[in-house]
């Protein structure tokens, strides 16, 4: 562990764009503002950085700078596109300390994990403290923002919707606990709700997640392939060992336990449920118990329901040699023909077409 130890005392250390962010606050008394900061990057070799901040041409292109970024951070949102790296799946950064990252979303998964110090989580209106073993899975399409203390190690890590679903797919098809979250992470915009694992001083995570980062550093060759593989054992990890610690963050937490509650009762007997047995089970009336489902997570009990069934389907398609009878029976369709038209309108391809687009050569 003694390599991991010392790339963690890298980290420690500010980079020099930190070191300007410290500087610049003791000044002023306030963090570099995130145009500021990409100004200094755009023009890394100023002798005096902060003096040219102030400079009229400098504050101009400032200007511009804050526009694009007002765009890209408040109203579109940060894409894939232009905010994801080519050719990779994952990709890891340490939490800036002394510039102000303003509050964002994105299109992909956002996994964070505090390895020192105390990184300041902003949800709406709301605060939330991370501490030292902190675990955060942010969804995409949740506004947010993130604050380093000046004494914080924090990674972040941005992950496609795809990969942190096969990074969880045999955790889910063991797990009908976990589904509900999982699966309003990927699909439900309207179910904003950010989870927390408290995994406190665990030697085997830090050393696991600095190795990550370290493979991203010095990409060598297999280095995706290792990663991959690590970021799996580390979410397996947690899960097994941390899941008793899982906390919500979210504008009303207890209706969105309700409905996690919910939706793991519907997602475990998911072959044969009803609404009424749901209703009944839960002791409130059919008519309610739809309206909350739809009012909190923007789909119908029948949508989450098909939904679910299809995403058990393409598991076993992807996973098992099956025939598609036996899915079906498995996954509760009694007309495999409608399957068929119900599964080729939810992912663009036949059963038969998806199992060999998505099976290892």
């Amino acid at each position: 562990m003694k390599d991991t130890e010392d790339f963690y005392h890298s980290l420690l250390k500010l980079n020099p764009y930190e070191e300007i962010g410290q500087e610049y606050y003791r000044q002023f008394g306030c963090e570099l503002s995130i145009e500021q900061f990409g100004y200094l990057r755009r023009h890394s070799q100023e002798k005096d950085p902060i003096r040219s901040l102030h400079l009229p041409s400098a504050i101009a292109e400032q200007r511009a700078l804050r526009e694009m970024i007002h765009q890209d951070y408040s109203e579109r949102g940060l894409s894939i596109e232009r905010y994801f790296p080519a050719g990779r799946n994952i990709e890891v950064e340490r939490l800036y300390r002394f510039i102000n990252v303003p509050r964002h979303k994105h299109e992909f998964v956002e996994l964070v994990f505090v390895l020192s110090g105390e990184c300041t989580h902003v949800i709406g209106e709301e605060q939330y403290s991370n501490q030292p073993g902190d675990f955060t899975i942010i969804p995409p399409t949740i506004e947010h923002e993130l604050h380093a203390s000046p004494d914080c190690v924090c990674l972040t890590a941005k992950m496609l919707g795809s990969t942190f679903l096969d990074l969880f797919s045999d955790i889910l098809m063991e797990n009908a606990s976990l589904a509900p979250y999982f699966y309003q992470v990927l699909n439900d915009p309207y179910f904003r709700c950010v989870m927390v694992l408290h995994c406190g001083k665990d030697a085997y995570l830090r050393d696991t997640i600095l190795r990550i980062y370290m493979q991203q550093q010095q990409d060598k060759m297999y280095a995706e392939t290792i990663m991959n593989g690590l970021w799996g054992i580390f979410l397996a990890y947690i899960l097994q060992n941390y899941l008793d610690t899982v906390s919500f963050l979210v504008s009303n937490v207890v209706e969105h336990e309700e409905m996690l509650r919910v939706l793991s009762f519907i997602y475990t007997n998911y072959q044969t449920i009803t609404l009424s047995e749901t209703a009944k089970h839960f002791h409130v009336s059919a008519p309610y118990l739809s309206a909350k489902i739809h009012s909190l997570t923007g789909r119908t009990f029948s949508e989450h329901l098909k939904s679910y069934k299809l995403q058990r389907a393409a598991e076993l398609l992807r996973t098992t040699d099956k025939k598609l009878d036996l899915i079906c029976e498995q996954i509760g369709y009694l007309d495999t023909a409608q399957f068929v038209r119900s599964f080729k309108a939810a992912y663009g391809l036949t059963p038969v077409k998806y199992r060999k687009a998505n099976r290892p050569a």
